[in-house]
């Protein structure tokens, strides 16, 4: 079941089971899973921009990928609660 949907002119992010899955619009073969490591992590929420990736996940942790970079994770944020939903400030 998809639980949210982002997209941005390049990529689609959907939230589907705890896993995000971000599918280029331009060329069906690219894609990517997140959490990017075999892990037990729970993703509770996804948010897209034109140049990052982020979710929250069970570990109350904020992740935010830059996608030119090939999405290299560049910031890591803990919080002692965990962040249900991100908004995005344009």
């Amino acid at each position: 079941m998809i639980t949210l949907l982002c997209l941005n002119n390049e990529y689609l992010a959907l939230l589907s089971e705890g896993r995000a899955h971000l599918i280029s619009i331009n060329d069906d073969s690219t894609q990517k899973i997140f959490p990017l490591k075999d892990t037990e992590d729970v993703i509770f929420c996804i948010a897209l921009t034109d140049d990052f990736f982020f979710y929250s996940d069970s570990n109350n942790k904020l992740k935010m990928y830059q996608i030119s970079e090939n999405f290299s994770n560049i910031v890591d944020y803990y919080f002692e609660n965990p962040i249900r939903k991100v908004y995005i400030k344009y």
